[in-house]
């Protein structure tokens, strides 16, 4: 019986970062979390999907938010804040699925998106060169989110003086129970949008907080602060959709283009408006830093945006695959035990692994649904497109694993259990490692924490 070391493994050891840098205040990757629910498409999920339910259309999201967006959320800030590396260097943990966080991307032919697309990343390629350091960038990340949500409670605060705004608000909180059913089922995929437009967002801004973050609690002001703006923008989507209604939209073309207006532009609201340009200035201002906060392009085909949020219950279901049972739950609780330095209960990991699963495959079989009905109404181009990049996508994940069995010796078992187990699976501080050390033993630390039996030829 030996060890093996990620050496003999064939695969580049893991070097740590030590100038990484930290975040400035711990609660700036709370900031950073709540960023995340200010996407470009947060008017048309907060109208279409609540399936014109208003304020109660967030009760499943609530019950949602309890089974698995808040436990599915500690695992990636787990991952994260333990190994103090982002989504790709963090599965070391399990380097089968380290390809699983290939993501389709949405696309946009339209030359007005593209120019402006280059000037929005100019902002960002300015913004990362003069706050490159992570304290500085938390900092910037923390004040722009609190100033969008400034802007956007003065915008409501004026949009309430627009005719049939009241209106909007009584309706919104007035509960229609014809609308539960339907809206509740997919709400079970709109949860799954806390975690930002990207994949292993969360990984990635947790592996800036200090070991001892209690992920725990911060998991859950992150998921009740993402529902507020969730909440705020389905007010401004309401009022906005009653306002439109008194301009007459009689037939199905007015009604479209006025649906299209609430979504992408809502210029005509403002023009209607005392100081006109002023508005518009502050609304796009605020739309604007929501999207520079989540650094996300427009979603101009709606079809590649569906098949994009199908692919986050898939790509959950394979981090709780590789985390509670690759990996192992023992070694997970164990882990997570030390890094919070307090217990992490039984029960907990129930859900993680019995669960979290059921509501998700429930949750993949919506998206499943709610995209196929999308692509019936688009072209046999779009249809194609994203069957490519979905399946693409997908196929990354066994292909690399397959790739490190190949490289590997022996048995198909022993193939396939080397490439699943962890390299270089330690906190980075060596204060940390140290104790951990201690913890779990040496061997497991400098070697791998599987054992092997080695064939004899």
């Amino acid at each position: 019986m030996v060890y093996e070391t990620s050496y003999e493994s064939g695969r580049k050891p893991f070097k740590p970062d030590p100038n990484r840098g930290k975040w400035e205040k711990p609660t700036d990757f709370i900031y950073a979390c709540f960023g995340l629910a200010l996407k470009l498409d947060l008017f048309v999920i907060s109208y279409w999907f609540y399936f014109d339910m208003g304020l109660f259309g967030m009760l499943p999201y609530y019950i949602y938010m309890a089974l698995y967006l808040v436990p599915i959320m500690v695992i990636h800030s787990f991952m994260g804040q333990f190994s103090s590396s982002g989504f790709i260097s963090s599965f070391r943990v399990s380097p089968f699925f380290k390809e699983s966080y290939h993501m389709p991307a949405n696309s946009s032919l339209s030359w007005h998106i593209v120019g402006y697309s280059i000037a929005v990343w100019a902002i960002i390629t300015f913004i990362f060169y003069k706050f490159s350091e992570t304290a500085k960038f938390g900092k910037l990340i923390r004040y722009m989110v609190i100033f969008t949500l400034v802007l956007l409670l003065i915008c409501m605060t004026r949009f309430l003086f627009l005719p049939g705004a009241l209106d909007g608000i009584v309706h919104y909180m007035k509960p229609h129970f014809e609308h539960m059913f339907e809206g509740g089922l997919c709400m079970s995929v709109v949860v799954l949008q806390a975690f930002g437009s990207g994949w292993g967002t969360i990984i990635a801004l947790s592996s800036y907080n200090n070991f001892k973050t209690n992920i725990m609690n911060y998991s859950w002001i992150i998921a009740f602060g993402q529902t507020l703006v969730y909440i705020l923008f389905g007010m401004v989507t309401f009022m906005l959709k009653h306002y439109f209604q008194t301009l007459n939209a009689d037939t199905f073309n007015s009604f479209v283009e006025a649906n299209w207006a609430l979504f992408l532009s809502t210029a005509s609201i403002l023009s209607t408006m005392e100081f006109p340009n002023f508005w518009t200035i502050l609304y796009y201002t605020m739309l604007l830093m929501g999207s520079l906060i989540v650094m996300n392009g427009a979603e101009y085909f709606s079809a590649l945006s569906l098949d994009a949020i199908m692919t986050h219950s898939l790509m959950h279901l394979i981090l709780l695959l590789a985390i509670l049972w690759v990996y192992g739950r023992e070694r997970f609780q164990r882990d997570i035990e030390f890094m919070l330095g307090e217990p992490f209960a039984s029960w907990k990991i129930f859900i993680l692994r019995f669960i979290a699963p059921l509501f998700l495959l429930f949750a993949l079989v919506m998206g499943i649904f709610i995209s196929s009905f999308e692509h019936a109404f688009s072209s046999d181009i779009m249809v194609t497109v994203s069957l490519i990049v979905v399946l693409l996508s997908v196929l990354f994940i066994p292909g690399y694993g397959v790739l490190i069995m190949f490289q590997n010796t022996g048995s198909f078992c022993n193939r396939f259990r080397r490439a699943c187990r962890p390299n270089d699976w330690y906190p980075i501080e060596m204060e940390d490692r140290q104790q951990y050390e201690e913890v779990v033993g040496n061997a497991d630390i400098t070697h791998q924490l599987y054992e092997v039996t080695e064939e004899v030829h």
